[in-house]
């Protein structure tokens, strides 16, 4: 073979890598897997569905998105007047984010249509809707106690006295239409908008050790919801807030355009009317105290003495990964969402239909979590390597990982933490390999 011929050979070899590469760096860049199929019929039952099935042919906005918001404005609307009790009370309080483009998610057109709906239902209510979540302690301002304080009298003594009545209605939907905005507002030293967001899902208590702050909440039905892009929603969430539950508080729903209305759509005002009387009949005839599941639901979820043949155990089992701490609260989610669509019937409990609607939103906010994040572990080390050596089929070895990979910025413990992560998550292997000299070198593989 002539050297022309071997040039030849080894520059098809060279471009045949160089494709090899390209190929695994494209799948690693797009491993969150296929956008999530659309919500299926159990989810659109009744009342929320109906307003779907009507507002949708007239709006860009995402049917998924729509009816998400919906149950969301509908939980809060309820108030705290129904519970249902798994390791605690559970009300329809529920904290919503759309997650797309910027303009081609279309998430703000869907505020206008839930809003449309709701008004004339709870005016005052939906008056109050406030954004710009930046505090700990503007939430709980909110939502506060009446605030009492000592004031002396002329003989010395001292009385209390009301300084602020509060406020007498404890229901609060926040509107972040920015939700980066909150995010980085999280970031800075001493905010305390992450734990009373926590604080605001788990108890409806809220309070700060502040020493000049008098206000508390107690009895908080606090929703959210929220609109934000996938690289400002990767961007913004740190380790901690994987770590500490606050992003498995959240729903987090694909957003997307579900078509072009060049002339928009027709009002739906007076279309909605008989909605909106069907919505006032099930609000008054509410019923108060725990709601819990019917046979039939039950048998859906699961028994304690064969919880594996229900739902429970699949949706409380644990998971790897950031997609696993995202979701952690599976469960509790499904059970909120069956609670009010159970309220939206007007039901004495959650029957097969509530449960089997709510566990089809859930499998949407699911999907949409696994698409937006992956199998992503949410550890920043960890995660650039792994991306690494799925572009790199041959492997790489310790040395290459620190040198080509961090440009030696990294420190060998930080990398060894790292890839400690990634292979008790069984995203990696390693295999020992002679080098010629006196110790063997380690080299790491994607799996």
């Amino acid at each position: 073979m002539n050297e022309p011929d071997i040039a030849e050979l080894l520059q098809q070899e060279h471009e045949a890598v160089r494709k090899e590469k390209s190929a695994s760096r494209a799948s690693a860049s797009s491993s969150q897997g296929v956008y999530p199929r659309a919500m299926g019929d159990e989810a659109h039952y009744g009342v929320a569905g109906s307003f779907v099935r009507l507002v949708e042919p007239h709006t860009e906005a995402d049917p998924n998105w729509l009816l998400l918001l919906f149950l969301t404005y509908a939980g809060n609307i309820f108030g705290r007047r129904a519970y249902i009790r798994r390791d605690g009370n559970h009300y329809p309080n529920l904290f919503s984010c759309a997650v797309g483009p910027t303009s081609g998610g279309r998430k703000g057109t869907a505020f206008f249509l839930v809003e449309l709906f709701f008004k004339g239902i709870d005016d005052d209510w939906l008056k109050s809707i406030p954004s710009g979540l930046s505090s700990g302690e503007g939430l709980i301002w909110c939502v506060r106690d009446p605030i009492h304080k000592r004031e002396s009298t002329k003989g010395g003594a001292y009385k209390e006295v009301l300084a602020d009545p509060g406020v007498l209605d404890k229901r609060l939907l926040v509107r972040q239409t920015e939700f980066w905005g909150a995010l980085q507002a999280m970031r800075r030293h001493g905010n305390t908008l992450s734990s009373m967001i926590r604080d605001a899902w788990d108890r409806g208590t809220l309070n700060t050790m502040v020493k000049n702050l008098q206000a508390k909440a107690t009895d908080a039905h606090i929703s959210i919801v929220a609109n934000i892009t996938p690289e400002e929603l990767r961007r913004g969430l740190l380790a901690e807030d994987i770590d500490n539950g606050f992003a498995n508080r959240f729903l987090w729903c694909c957003s997307k355009r579900s078509k072009y209305l060049p002339e928009g759509g027709k009002s739906l005002d007076d279309d909605l009317q008989e909605l909106r009387r069907a919505f006032n009949r099930t609000n008054i005839d509410a019923l108060d105290g725990e709601m819990t599941l019917d046979v039939d639901a039950q048998d859906i979820w699961g028994y304690n003495d064969r919880p594996e043949a229900g739902v429970y155990s699949k949706l409380a089992a644990a998971r790897a990964g950031m997609f696993g701490q995202i979701t952690a609260r599976a469960a509790q989610q499904v059970l909120r969402l069956s609670l009010i669509y159970a309220k939206l019937d007007r039901a004495h409990r959650i029957q097969r239909q509530h449960l089997e609607a709510a566990l089809e939103v859930w499998r949407y906010c699911e999907d949409s979590c696994r698409y937006l994040f992956g199998d992503l572990i949410g550890d920043p080390t960890a995660d650039t390597i792994l991306k690494e050596l799925r572009a790199c089929p041959l492997g790489m070895t310790r040395s290459e990982i620190g040198r080509d990979l961090f440009q030696r910025n990294k420190s060998a413990s930080e990398i060894d933490r790292g890839l400690n992560v990634l292979r008790e998550a069984g995203r990696v292997r390693f295999e020992m390999e002679d080098t010629g000299g006196k110790r063997e070198a380690q080299r790491w593989f994607a799996q």
